[in-house]
């Protein structure tokens, strides 16, 4: 019996030092490539809900101030783990966690701080609308596509700023995509 509950939380000791860590400002979102996507899981949706981008991505939205696990599960069986801390405040547009882009859904809006930047240039009005004002940039996804955000910062370099508005995402229901 003892070897057992030992070997359980030896397993469970192990799972928790696997997971892979998210962390997201409430309101805020982020696309996590998940490979042969089959099921997911979330502890409690109110801190953290996940929807469906086809069957190969997932987009992690942070709903309210605390943390989460999340677990999806692949076609070969692998269990994959993310701790999703979720915390209060607007993010900074040139956080790192912003250098491969920002993601949006058609309809929705998102907003960042916008600390130094002056303007935005090579927005494609078809697919989104920006906005600068009061320090902070709000961009608000028209169509699904993918356009270029170019955020002038007076004298240093410009930021290049990938955008991509999703149409709308499927709910994860943790069933399988496709059914």
């Amino acid at each position: 019996m003892r070897l057992t509950v030992w070997a359980v939380m030896v397993a469970s000791s192990a799972l928790a030092q696997e997971a892979k860590e998210i962390s997201l400002l409430v309101g805020t979102q982020r696309v996590i490539d998940a490979p042969s996507l089959q099921r997911i899981a979330v502890a409690d949706t109110s801190i953290a809900d996940v929807k469906l981008i086809g069957n190969s991505q997932m987009l992690v939205i942070g709903a309210k101030e605390g943390a989460t696990t999340l677990l999806y599960l692949t076609a070969g069986g692998e269990r994959v783990n993310y701790l999703v801390t979720v915390r209060r405040g607007v993010p900074e547009i040139t956080d790192p966690a912003f250098e491969n882009g920002i993601t949006v859904e058609k309809g929705q809006r998102a907003t960042y701080k916008a600390t130094g930047i002056t303007a935005i240039e090579g927005v494609d009005p078809a697919v989104l609308a920006a906005k600068l004002a009061g320090g902070k940039l709000t961009v608000t996804g028209k169509a699904p596509g993918k356009s270029e955000l170019v955020l002038s910062r007076g004298k240093l370099a410009n930021l290049r700023m990938p955008v991509e508005v999703l149409d709308e995402v499927k709910p994860s229901m943790g069933a399988p995509p496709g059914r």
